[in-house]
């Protein structure tokens, strides 16, 4: 994992819980494969997370009924930030190991236009210069973090599963 210039961060994710005898299962959902298009490097991580799944009774990837995929990350340790000597580095990208405690599910694409019009219908996304940015494909932009947040919300009550920011 890796984060630095040029991270798209996404917008929700879901809490997955370890199954256990005093825990009640995760419910099914649309298992999603994993592409064969995927970089060798993602590749290992797509193993990784594919092993990881298998081992725990979870689907590796899944898809909610707004169409949003997101795809199981594993706990473990990474390193976040830049170096030092990285050159345009801002003074907050420090580097630092981050520890993931919990497995859970994030977003593998940001959320679209037409899918978070599904929760606030009259969404007009703008345009920039002579580009429309509202079409329903494209990411949707001009959205606060309140409205981040209620919409999240919104995918949580709607689904009973639990929406939130990363």
């Amino acid at each position: 994992y890796s984060a630095g210039r040029g991270t798209r961060w996404v917008l929700a994710r879901v809490v997955v819980e370890e199954q256990s005898a005093t825990k009640a299962p995760v419910k099914t959902v649309t298992a999603t494969p994993v592409s064969a298009r995927l970089s060798p490097v993602r590749m290992r991580l797509s193993r990784f997370q594919t092993q990881y799944a298998q081992k725990h009774g979870v689907p590796p990837a899944v898809e909610n009924s707004l169409g949003m995929r997101f795809v199981i990350i594993p706990p473990g340790e990474f390193w976040m930030g830049s170096p030092r000597n990285e050159m345009y580095r801002e003074t907050d990208e420090a580097e630092h190991r981050v520890r993931l405690s919990r497995a859970y599910y994030m977003s593998v694409h940001e959320t679209t236009n037409g899918q978070f019009r599904r929760f606030r219908p009259d969404h007009d996304s703008g345009e920039y210069g002579l580009n429309s940015l509202d079409r329903d494909d494209l990411p949707v932009v001009r959205v606060d973090h309140a409205d981040a947040v209620a919409f999240a919300r919104w995918l949580s009550e709607a689904s009973g599963r639990e929406y939130r920011l990363p």
